[in-house]
């Protein structure tokens, strides 16, 4: 009886991990994983899991959550006490994506949603990289002499910047 108390209140309750092949993806890339469900200490019931993939973006002003897709899984079930269960995770990254950078960031949150109990929650970064074509652009840049400006990538509201700065060499005359 003490365990299920302390159970409802979050400790020893049931854990959800999302585990990922990766960390970084390509515009248009399917994310492969999975997820794992641990029970705790005690038998409990699973309403639902679902995994939301979020936008962090950072202006100059303040900082914007949005969540740009939620993938749910049609599951409820009884969890029993320290059993594992693994779900297969897909989830195809749209085209249209900003590019990761210092102030555009992307995660999954998993949520597990435990009957009478304290729900468990999983947050996993991803970088999001430019596609091949647009990175040899940024390389011709580079072999230019031109230099990635490290607060380059900013959103303005409409459109993504890139800002490129000449390389300094020092050489003696």
């Amino acid at each position: 009886m003490f365990k299920k108390f302390m159970a409802k209140i979050g400790i020893g309750s049931a854990k959800v991990d999302l585990v990922l092949r990766g960390s970084e993806y390509t515009l248009g890339d399917t994310i492969e994983g999975e997820l794992v469900l641990q029970g705790g200490a005690v038998e409990q019931y699973i309403n639902k899991v679902d995994v939301q993939f979020m936008l962090a973006l950072r202006t100059k002003k303040n900082e914007h959550r949005r969540a740009m897709a939620t993938i749910p899984f049609d599951c409820r079930f009884m969890l029993g006490a320290g059993e594992r269960k693994t779900l297969p995770f897909m989830y195809q990254l749209p085209k249209d994506l900003l590019i990761s950078s210092h102030a555009v960031a992307y995660y999954f949150t998993t949520n597990l949603d435990i009957a009478a109990g304290v729900d468990s929650q999983d947050n996993d970064y991803i970088r999001v990289n430019p596609p091949t074509r647009f990175t040899n652009i940024i390389t011709a840049f580079e072999e230019l002499g031109l230099r990635e400006k490290h607060d380059s990538r900013a959103f303005d509201g409409y459109a993504q910047e890139f800002e490129f700065s000449p390389q300094h060499s020092c050489k003696a005359a």
